[in-house]
């Protein structure tokens, strides 16, 4: 089922990224195929936020880093604005990086420690022919200044700020080469809950002010509220519902989107007793294993015996509302 419209920028179609894992007994050679993704199909417009969430280890992030062309896809197409990522060369796909970027999770890593903050900012600006000399400063000073630094951070190092401070760096970095499209993985997961608030609101800022488009990648679900207009929910490998925002949180169908919104903490207390947090019970599928039924059927309350050898397809169950769930 596709999510395809006339103001996609982003299209991706029947995305497989699979990875040898093992080697067998003293290297036999029997090497087993991890489905990391496993037929992954969904649109992202121009100017908006799509919002990716999902348990640790369901394919999130190796989602994005295929859509950047970071990771090879085993199979399927990703197409940017029209051209597909796969059939580019070395030169032409270096080019089309000035029009994608991401903002990784850790900002105490993501920052070479050996280089000062102006050239980190900067170095794009070279590696891209854009800007350099007095020039390349000036729009490293500019870039600063826009995601709230002082243009004097530009001769200090990373180890002299904060992790909020660390991450702004980063979002300028990506800034740095004017692209149309950011991959934000678990980019403010690593960072205070204040902190986590300020940089939601600047990127926000610099969404509705550049009008840049999103892939948020993130496992909290109500960051992800907050950040997205649309929400992806991906389980094992795979897109299991897809809505706007408000349907996702105030009408969710697939019984996995149901699980994970009970398993959000809520802040508030219900007939004098604190409200319970209810986890997600059974064991999960491998994903070593090529899919036979519902990934989710081995965790689901609902699960019948079609559930065990029918994969249900991913399907429109209204308008704008897709699940794959034979139940929903």
């Amino acid at each position: 089922m596709t999510t395809q419209t006339q103001d996609s920028l982003i299209e991706v179609r029947d995305l497989e990224v699979h990875f040898n894992v093992g080697s067998g007994t003293l290297g036999s050679g029997n090497a087993r195929r991890l489905r990391a993704v496993d037929g992954v199909t969904f649109d992202i417009l121009r100017g908006e936020t799509l919002g990716l969430v999902g348990e640790s280890g369901c394919g999130k992030s190796t989602v994005g880093r295929a859509l950047l062309r970071l990771t090879d896809p085993t199979a399927g197409r990703v197409l940017f604005d029209g051209q597909d990522m796969g059939r580019l060369g070395r030169t032409a796909l270096r080019k089309m990086r000035r029009h994608m970027q991401m903002v990784y999770q850790d900002p105490y890593a993501s920052l070479n420690p050996r280089m000062t903050i102006g050239d980190i900012v900067g170095e794009p600006l070279t590696v891209h022919g854009i800007a350099k000399g007095a020039e390349r400063e000036r729009r490293v000073a500019d870039l600063l200044e826009l995601v709230g630094l002082d243009a004097s951070a530009m001769t200090r190092y990373p180890h002299e700020f904060s992790g909020g401070q660390r991450q702004r760096v980063g979002i300028a970095r990506a800034l740095a080469v004017e692209p149309d499209f950011f991959v934000l993985d678990e980019s403010i997961s690593a960072l205070d809950v204040s902190i986590q608030a300020q940089i939601i609101n600047l990127l926000k800022r610099l969404q509705r002010e550049r009008e840049l488009t999103y892939l948020f990648i993130s496992h909290d679900m109500a960051v992800v509220r907050h950040m997205s207009d649309r929400v992806a929910v991906m389980y094992l490998g795979a897109i299991v519902e897809l809505a706007d925002s408000r349907r996702i949180y105030e009408a969710p169908r697939h019984p996995y989107t149901k699980a994970l919104l009970k398993a959000v903490p809520v802040p508030r207390v219900e007939g004098g007793k604190k409200a319970t947090i209810e986890g997600i019970k059974g064991e999960l599928s491998s994903p070593l294993e090529k899919a036979t039924g519902c990934r989710f059927r081995s965790r689901c309350p609902l699960a019948e015996a079609r559930c065990h050898t029918e994969v249900p397809l991913l399907r429109a169950v209204e308008k704008g509302h897709l699940t794959a769930c034979h139940l929903a």
